[in-house]
């Protein structure tokens, strides 16, 4: 699936006008990611689509209005992972199993997205009314999401007391540049790791296996 081949939304277009509604979302994460909001013009990003640029406009408006259907777009190809992180939460099976299940799921997720991880990353270092939108559209609530089992799984003790929001943002952080650095691992002599793994580490690292 590409990063965003998403269900289709009551006013979503349909027929070439989707495809052109998708291609040119596809094309503005790509260009927002490797050259940031500023760097990159409209132009540019309807030229790496294949349309002119006065579809921008007739589908999104300015470049804002763009920029903020992307991370709409994030946003829904985002609520089936949000659903699952905050079925975790429900104590009916053990903890360290559903820490476990958590933490496999933020790593497959970052490991299908990484140019999404990447836009967010990018996002994150430009205080202003796009990080705001940011924040409480997509950051929000996947940390909302993940908060109550760090904090269930740090009373029980399987995780250290620590801010349970400081935990979720520097795991994020930590998975996507263990991911983004999987090419070098085994030329810094930790081995070529797949997905399996690397979770596998991961969950050594944090020393849930003695849990199991």
């Amino acid at each position: 699936m590409s990063p965003l081949t998403l269900p289709r939304s009551p006013g979503r277009p349909k027929g070439v006008d989707s495809s052109c509604y998708d291609g040119l979302l596809t094309a503005a994460l790509s260009s927002f990611t490797c050259h940031g909001f500023d760097g990159v013009s409209l132009r540019t990003i309807a030229n790496a689509a294949g349309f002119n640029v006065s579809m921008v406009s007739h589908h999104f408006g300015s470049k804002a209005d763009l920029w903020q259907a992307v991370v709409d777009a994030i946003v829904q190809d985002h609520q089936d992972t949000l659903l699952e992180l905050k079925e975790l939460n429900a104590p009916d099976r053990p903890l360290t199993i559903r820490v476990m299940e958590a933490l496999n799921l933020l790593i497959d997720r970052l490991a299908e997205r990484p140019e999404i991880i990447m836009f967010v990353t990018r996002e994150i270092s430009n205080p202003g009314e796009r990080l705001d939108y940011l924040v409480e559209q997509l950051l929000r609530p996947s940390t909302e999401a993940c908060v109550p089992l760090w904090n269930e799984a740090m009373d029980a003790g399987l995780l250290r007391r620590v801010n349970p929001v400081i935990f979720h943002l520097g795991l994020f952080g930590s998975l996507a540049m263990i991911l983004a650095s999987r090419p070098i691992v085994a030329r810094l002599g930790g081995g070529d790791m797949g997905i399996e793994q690397l979770k596998a580490e991961i969950h050594r690292g944090l020393n849930l296996g003695q849990f199991v």
